[in-house]
């Protein structure tokens, strides 16, 4: 990968100054004459339809709906029309890690509300933690984790000295009550929930988490593995991992469209990438087929959406919405 030059700002984009005062969201549809949206059916994937929303209101373009019912498998999600009357192809895709899906899936799960949390958690236990009194240990610690602002615990590994530290740090507690690795989402309308999964085996937990990055604030965890550069670096690297995948996977079908203007916005959910979008682009830059014009990789927070934008010619930009 080349060097990119330096960030452009996308026109009509207002990067982290966020949605100036009194803009309607092109999808708010807040009057009966508000045609931003042409919709051909109901319901739209939500996460689809926030993805188009973000690209309408930086390019001061209206979504029009394109993969409705009885459409052609190859037809893209929507078109955005721009104010020059230009029409831009957007399909929108999520990025899964392989990884954490097969640690969800042997996962035993169990799952109880938590009001007191502002964040929803899923929470990995040891074997042979007990769940009996565990909910009422649990949730006043994953409070200090939320006050500290971490969001992601992965691999506690506390050495004998560090376990009979007094007074205990927060990641000592979790330990001692027989957390494994632990991380946060938003909560869904219905308020915060706990999720708790016994893995089959913890060397498998370490294995996973070896691969991630954790937060300063977050203590007493196993060092990650080794790999060139630092801890930016290796998120980075995951983003642009990410892209190169889902650009393979999706040039085809975007490669169909007429439009002059193709691009691909990606959610970009995983341990890693949910750190990265936090802060600058890379230097490095991902190589678009020519059937893609532009990548977006974008992250849902509990406020806003935090987007990378790439697009050959004007390098990355940044932005939140």
């Amino acid at each position: 990968m080349a060097a990119a030059p330096n960030l452009t700002p996308i026109p009509g984009c207002w990067g982290s100054l966020g949605r100036p005062a009194g803009l309607r969201s092109p999808l708010s549809g807040a009057d009966s004459g508000d045609r931003s949206r042409i919709s051909q059916h109901e319901p739209v994937d939500a996460n689809e339809l926030a993805a188009a929303e973000v690209v309408a209101t930086c390019t001061g373009g209206r979504v029009i709906e394109r993969d409705v019912l009885r459409a052609p498998d190859s037809t893209v999600d929507f078109d955005i029309e721009l104010p020059s009357g230009e029409l831009l192809a957007l399909e929108v895709t999520t990025h899964v890690d392989r990884q954490e899906a097969e640690m969800a899936s042997v996962a035993h799960k169990y799952q109880f509300d938590a009001p007191a949390l502002s964040r929803s958690w899923s929470v990995t236990i040891q074997t042979s933690t007990r769940l009996n009194g565990l909910q009422e240990r649990l949730v006043p610690l994953l409070q200090q984790m939320e006050r500290r602002g971490s969001e992601v615990l992965l691999a506690v590994t506390l050495t004998p000295e560090e376990g009979q530290r007094e007074p205990p740090d927060v990641t000592v507690l979790l330990a001692r009550a027989g957390v494994v690795a632990a991380g946060s989402r938003p909560a869904p309308l219905t308020g915060p929930v706990v999720s708790l999964a016994r893995t089959p085996s913890t060397s498998d937990v370490a294995r996973f988490a070896a691969r991630a990055v954790l937060p300063d604030a977050a203590k007493g965890v196993c060092p990650p593995a080794p790999n060139p550069g630092g801890p930016d670096q290796r998120r980075q690297a995951a983003v642009l991992a990410a892209i190169e995948q889902e650009l393979e996977a999706n040039k085809e079908k975007l490669g169909r469209s007429t439009r002059y203007r193709r691009e691909l916005w990606i959610w970009c959910d995983t341990l890693l990438t949910r750190l990265a979008l936090r802060a600058q682009p890379p230097k490095e830059v991902p190589s678009l087929p020519a059937e893609i014009t532009a990548v977006w990789v974008a992250l849902r927070t509990d406020t806003d959406t935090r987007y990378w934008r790439f697009q050959a010619g004007e390098g990355w930009a940044r932005g939140q919405l």
